[in-house]
């Protein structure tokens, strides 16, 4: 097992008695080099240590993070949903799972497994912000490296790159809190690139990586007319949660599918996407709907079997679950080694692969999961025996406290350390791994109240509680949910007509065609949050009344800015 060398690591941001670097600057020829990536590690790696979070972009200007993000996105945007990489019989290929924004203990891990090079691939599985304190220098880094090599450095996407996650989660909050008046801009900008990353790799031909992992295919049926006297029949993908109608999906499928739209529906030409995601692996035989997700789907060893065979594949290799998402999965094994081995079959095996040891970061308890990280090296000449390499977390980090918006209501006495604890409890919200339904039903358990589609979290105060947990979602006030979800569910149709429409002359990548999916992201959005809204009785008088009367005047559809509710 690797042992990170802590010496040089500072116990907390304080100031360093080191005069701060100067600021980063894009090379004069606009051509990346390994002494520049480097440079910006140290860079980066000395502001976690030394310099106020808030203060960042005096060292990394926010024009020069968003000429890096945009020159990834251009690579990015090149690249099929399913990468091909096929490496010489010289090449090793290294497969990193999870890293979330656990900054030093990636930077340990690449000079670990030996950095990028033309000897050495890196497959990056997703999941690069979200629940630590350095999302947004992780993904900085590793689009530098991408920049620098794109032939040696593939990147997919995780579901924590998503406009929902990153809302909830964490992402949003640290890049507005640490760029304040350019903060949205910047992160408009992650999110754009999040739109352009690939989804799953085969490697040397016989390994297919994905974050979550297999997909189903879809069905096609005739859908409904948009227009009168339209001819022909359009189609869509249904996306039945029947197990007797699902299938296995083909790789062809997975190359044809739309990844653009970053979150719901998770269907029709987005049904895959949302599988790769979101997918986990079970001990039943079958392919089934993952209900505790919410979204993507369960799959046992006959379904591993049955695509490694069909498609001459060794190995799968995915990610998405770590120690916190383990300890609720009794049928399979934990996380403490940083992967475990899901399914043995005839054809090959299953891998589950976490690289963010001590995780997660903002997390009630000293010692967290005190779990090991890996990654998994892939040796020619066959590329199909795994080697792992685990590895414990840098110690100590330096200190870092979660980006969220908290209103001055908790006790001086007490701390709570809000998308960190895990207990449960009544003033917390779990940082298990999310889902659509999950993050409603634990968020129901501690009596939180939750408004729409996830925006940020906060504290507020009632009457009936010292404080609580609110779950803040878009700011649509809900009368008379019934009604609101039936125009929700119209205007859908109607923005993925026109989406259709604006999109069949020019490719999906042009700018009217982009935005017009983009409004279809919203609005689907909003009746995804609808659709699990809980406890909305006390913050909506309207709602018995709007049941039983969905067409009253006063169960219109109500959008409103405020959000002082």
């Amino acid at each position: 097992m690797s042992q990170p060398d802590a010496a040089a690591d500072d116990p907390s941001p304080s100031p360093s008695p080191n005069p701060p670097p100067p600021p980063v600057a894009w090379p004069e020829d606009g051509a990346l080099t390994r002494e520049w990536v480097a440079g910006l590690t140290a860079t980066l790696d000395w502001c976690s240590r030394s310099l106020p979070a808030d203060r960042l972009p005096d060292v990394l200007p926010a024009a020069l993070v968003q000429r890096l993000v945009l020159a990834a996105s251009v690579i990015l945007h090149r690249e099929p949903n399913l990468v091909r990489v096929d490496p010489r019989p010289d090449q090793a290929v290294v497969v990193v799972g999870d890293v979330h924004g656990q900054l030093h203990d990636v930077i340990f891990l690449l000079r670990d497994a030996g950095f990028p090079s033309d000897d050495r691939v890196f497959v990056f599985n997703g999941d690069y912000v979200d629940r630590g304190a350095w999302g947004l220098e992780t993904f900085l880094l590793l689009l530098a490296w991408k920049v620098l090599l794109p032939n040696s450095v593939f990147l997919l996407r995780g579901n924590h790159e998503s406009k929902y996650c990153t809302s909830v989660y964490g992402f949003e909050q640290e890049v507005n809190f640490k760029y304040k008046g350019q903060g949205p801009q910047v992160y408009r900008k992650f999110l754009r690139c999040f739109e352009d990353l690939p989804l799953a790799t085969i490697i040397a031909g016989c390994v297919y990586t994905a974050h979550g992992g297999i997909f189903r295919g879809t069905i096609v049926m005739p859908s409904k007319r948009t227009k009168k006297g339209k001819k022909g029949n359009k189609y869509k993908a249904n996306s039945s949660v029947d197990p007797t109608l699902m299938k296995l999906g083909s790789l062809d499928e997975l190359l044809k599918a739309r990844r653009t739209v970053l979150d719901p529906p998770w269907e029709g030409s987005n049904l895959i996407p949302g599988d790769v995601l979101w997918s986990d692996p079970s001990l039943e035989m079958g392919l089934s709907s993952n209900k505790e997700r919410g979204i993507g789907l369960l799959w046992g060893p006959d379904i591993t079997q049955q695509f490694l065979y069909t498609n001459n594949l060794k190995l799968i290799i995915r990610s998405h679950e770590g120690p916190d998402a383990r300890d609720k999965r009794h049928d399979l094994l934990g996380m403490d080694n940083g992967y475990t081995i899901d399914h043995h079959v005839e054809c090959g095996k299953l891998i589950t692969l976490f690289s963010a040891p001590d995780y997660p970061q903002f997390q009630a308890s000293e010692d967290r999961y005190n779990n090991c990280g890996a990654y998994i090296v892939l040796n020619p000449p066959d590329f199909s025996t795994p080697v792992f390499h685990s590895f414990e977390a840098v110690k100590p980090r330096p200190k870092a406290n979660p980006y969220y918006d908290f209103e001055d209501v908790i006790d001086s006495d007490e701390e709570l350390n809000l998308g960190a604890m895990d207990d449960g409890s009544a003033s917390t919200l779990p940082v298990a791994s999310p889902s659509l339904t999950s993050l409603f039903s634990a968020a129901a358990a501690a009596g939180v109240r939750t408004l729409g589609s996830p925006a940020s979290v906060r504290l507020c105060s009632h009457r009936q509680r010292r404080r609580r947990l609110v779950v803040a979602f878009v700011r649509w006030r809900y009368k008379g949910t019934a009604r609101k979800e039936a125009a929700l569910s119209e205007l859908i149709e109607r923005k993925v007509a026109e989406a259709t429409e604006a999109c069949a002359g020019e490719a999906a990548g042009e700018a009217g065609c982009r935005v017009a999916w983009d409004e279809v992201e919203e609005v689907s959005q909003a009746k995804a949050g609808l659709r699990h809204q809980i406890a909305q009785g006390a913050d909506d008088p309207l709602e018995p009344f709007c049941f039983h009367n969905p067409l009253a005047d006063d169960c219109a559809v109500v959008y409103d800015d405020d959000d002082d509710e």
